[in-house]
């Protein structure tokens, strides 16, 4: 039943959050016509994960920056009751796939770490955790590829990760 109604729940967020913006997108076209240049205040909302107690739901906020000819994207929760809205994360380029663990105490992301961000072309993609009770975003991961998709052990101690390699033997390999 708890996954009926997370799904549920995510299904209710979703048609919430697009009728919102069509309303408020009709309110705005009545007063002017679109422009190529709208794109850049547009904000899609994607990926709902309701947590395993069903009282938060994680979700990802992108837009589209100009300057930097990219897609951002931030971390936000919202109480299931929409009385509570928290941004966890700065909007980034690299945040993707929020995942709840089996306990909702974390909350992990496939991102770049912060740490890492003066030199962004050579990192990867890692498994970045957040604490739901606060603190900096922190790595689990340090692979040298890309990691595509993760997901949490049925216990939360382990998790199970995706990622294509080059083929290329790891430079420290005994030949």
């Amino acid at each position: 039943m708890l996954n009926t109604l997370h799904r549920g729940a995510a299904a209710t967020l979703i048609i919430a959050m697009t009728a919102t913006m069509a309303i408020a997108g009709e309110a705005y076209a009545a007063r002017r016509a679109l422009t190529p240049d709208d794109i850049y205040r547009m904000e899609s909302v994607s990926d709902p994960q309701v947590s395993p107690d069903g009282q938060w739901i994680a979700y990802l906020v992108s837009t589209s920056d100009r300057e930097a000819d990219e897609g951002r994207s931030a971390l936000w929760m919202v109480s299931w009751d929409g009385a509570q809205q928290l941004r966890l994360t700065q909007p980034s380029g690299s945040i993707s796939s929020p995942r709840w663990s089996p306990d909702g105490r974390y909350l992990a992301y496939l991102g770049k770490p912060a740490d890492a961000a003066h030199d962004a072309d050579s990192v990867h993609t890692q498994v970045i955790l957040l604490d739901r009770r606060g603190g900096e975003p922190r790595a689990l991961t340090q692979v040298s590829d890309d990691i595509s998709s993760f997901a949490w052990s049925p216990d939360g101690k382990r998790l199970a990760f995706a990622m294509e390699t080059d083929g290329d033997a790891p430079k420290d390999a005994d030949a």
